[in-house]
């Protein structure tokens, strides 16, 4: 018999003796490395922005536009996260759409801030009121 022979054995063995490795979980693919931080950029919009919250959003010819949110945000595809908004046909690519946090509206081709509901109807030399009389007061 040989040296090397004996050296394999016992190599053979002690291999045999050894607890398994633990294997470590494979690590994610650039794909679904994407995927997760796509679905985390919807989860995030949809946190923040219900359907029906204002949006503005970058379109490619008409500038841009306020309208509201019609449904979800989520991830179109495996490639882009995207949503669907009131007034555009399809949906559009969420990174082109954000809340409206001041309201804005256009006027003469310009946008300026939308002021709040009861300012709008509001004129700015309101009806004077009634005083208030109350009943059983003679004057």
């Amino acid at each position: 018999m040989n040296r090397t022979n004996i050296n394999l054995r016992g190599l053979q063995q002690r291999a045999k003796d050894r607890p398994p490795k633990q294997s470590k979980p494979p690590k994610p693919t650039r794909a679904e490395q994407k995927l997760a931080k796509l679905a985390e950029i919807c989860d995030r919009f949809n946190a923040e922005c219900p359907v029906g919250t204002e949006v503005l959003v970058k379109t490619d010819t008409r500038g841009n536009l306020i309208t509201n949110t019609r449904s979800e945000a989520y991830v179109l595809s495996g490639h882009t996260a995207v949503i669907f908004v009131e007034g555009i046909s399809g949906c559009y690519a969420l990174d082109r759409v954000s809340k409206v946090i001041v309201a804005l509206e256009r006027r003469d081709g310009k946008l300026i801030p939308r002021q709040p509901a009861d300012e709008r109807t509001s004129s700015p030399n309101p009806a004077p009121q009634p005083e208030f009389k109350p009943k059983g007061d003679a004057a």
